[in-house]
């Protein structure tokens, strides 16, 4: 179940995770709260490298993980990812210090992050494409193979290459099944669960009834990783909106259903589905169209992006502080016949037409993410 504002989706990207930059983990406080319904959140991974002293040293990595829920399908993905990476500023999660004055550089607006998003994150590391199903539509072939994670041979299974494994299903529980590529790390390519049982446990802002009696409980997710299963996670492959990215991406989509479950997964009843409809009946054929997608070219983390940020914060800063001086002398022509207090704030003044939403003490404008919050001004004789 993907409910995107108040609608919701059976076919849709359910997540999309960003390596941070390395160089902005110095000022970088994963202490605070990124979106307390976690449909934007920041976790870590650890990565253990050689040392001088024949050991190992940990490394910490820190990834942005945007839910599908927080992205806007019918928009350019990139204006999902450039609205979480303006609120990991805001929320005060990264704090880049100007070293020439010490203040914080905390003054952004979305075409510095979409114009320069290798500054911020190195790429996609991972993306999740989802369909759901009514129950009744999907089942287990009878004669697919299956392999249960609580099988005595399964971690001899898991020991064996994957071109010597059997062309088995993994199933976890008694719904939750994965293409034959899994392993302890990054579970599969593909996997079929059950969302109601997952919704139920994850207590989330879904109600117990409407988890219930939703008829799309059954979830096929592709999950593609960078480092693990795919080298086609390009922002250039994921430009433009949902509609865009996925057709691009149906003929992979449909040679990894072909090559791991193909005759296993039936699916029926496919007129709802615009893209898995295309998807299914692609895996079935013999010969798969020819994938145009781009490959991933090897990053090239240059840590002098750091100081060229820097530099492009200080000349926002500078004409925010500008327009700011220019809206006070504005604001103050309209109130000098005002004798008790100003009527008028800096906020009255502004386009109304432009504001998007307020969040506590921040408005975001539709042309500029964010704007502080002004309060009523009380001259001085009124102290």
């Amino acid at each position: 179940m993907l409910i995107i504002n108040g609608k919701q989706y059976i076919e849709g990207i359910d997540g999309i995770d960003l390596l941070i930059q390395p160089y902005l983990y110095p000022y970088l406080n994963n202490t605070k709260q990124l979106d307390p319904y976690k449909k934007i959140s920041i976790y870590t991974t650890i990565g253990k490298f050689p040392n001088s002293n024949g050991g190992f040293t940990n490394k910490y990595f820190y990834y942005l993980h945007i839910s599908g829920e927080y992205i806007d399908h019918e928009l350019p993905i990139k204006f999902s990812i450039t609205r979480a990476i303006a609120m990991m500023f805001y929320k005060g999660i990264i704090n880049i210090i100007d070293n020439k004055d010490e203040a914080e550089l905390n003054v952004i607006n979305d075409d510095i992050i979409i114009n320069h998003l290798d500054y911020f994150v190195t790429g996609i590391s991972g993306i999740e494409f989802c369909f759901d199903f009514d129950s009744n539509n999907i089942s287990i072939a009878d004669d697919s193979k299956v392999i249960d994670t609580t099988d005595s041979g399964f971690p001899l299974f898991l020991n064996n290459k994957l071109k010597d494994r059997q062309d088995y299903l993994i199933r976890e529980g008694n719904s939750t099944y994965y293409s034959n590529d899994y392993n302890k790390r990054r579970k599969s390519t593909l996997k079929l669960y059950n969302r109601e049982t997952w919704l139920l446990k994850k207590n989330n802002e879904y109600s117990e009834d409407f988890i219930k009696n939703n008829p799309f409980k059954i979830r096929i997710e592709f999950v593609l990783k960078n480092k693990y299963n795919s080298s086609y996670l390009t922002f250039n492959n994921l430009e433009g909106n949902y509609k865009d990215i996925i057709n691009k991406f149906i003929p992979y989509l449909a040679k990894l259903y072909k090559k791991y479950f193909l005759g296993k997964i039936m699916v029926y009843d496919l007129d709802l589905y615009k893209y898995f409809f295309l998807i299914y009946n692609l895996a079935h054929t013999d010969k798969l169209p020819k994938i145009t997608l781009e490959n991933r070219t090897k990053i090239h983390n240059d840590n002098t992006n750091i100081f060229k940020l820097i530099n492009v914060l200080r000349k926002e800063k500078r004409n925010k502080i500008k327009s700011f001086e220019e809206l006070n002398d504005l604001y103050y022509a309209f109130n000098m016949n005002n004798s008790k207090q100003n009527i008028l704030t800096p906020m009255s003044i502004i386009d109304k037409d432009k504001i998007d939403f307020i969040d506590g003490e921040f408005v975001f404008l539709k042309d500029n993410i964010m704007l502080p919050k002004y309060n009523i001004i009380k001259k001085e004789d009124d102290n």
